[in-house]
């Protein structure tokens, strides 16, 4: 719930972000093709990205500066 209240103290003058009308936690996103909701439980965690640590490790060892 802090998280949708985060989201929509934030973007609430967003006009592509459409805030929930009722106590549901989901918020909408006007994307271009269509709106899509988004439900709040578990979104943080659903969007970290993580990397494996090995893969980590990899890149770390590498020696080519761009990486």
């Amino acid at each position: 719930m802090t998280y949708l209240e985060k989201i929509n103290r934030h973007h609430d003058e967003n006009e592509l972000y459409i805030k929930p009308k009722t106590e549901r936690l989901e918020f909408t996103v006007q994307h271009y093709a269509a709106p899509v909701t988004y439900n709040v439980r578990g979104f943080i965690q659903k969007n970290k990205d993580m990397l494996r640590a090995d893969i980590v490790d990899l890149l770390c060892s590498s020696k080519n500066q761009v990486i």
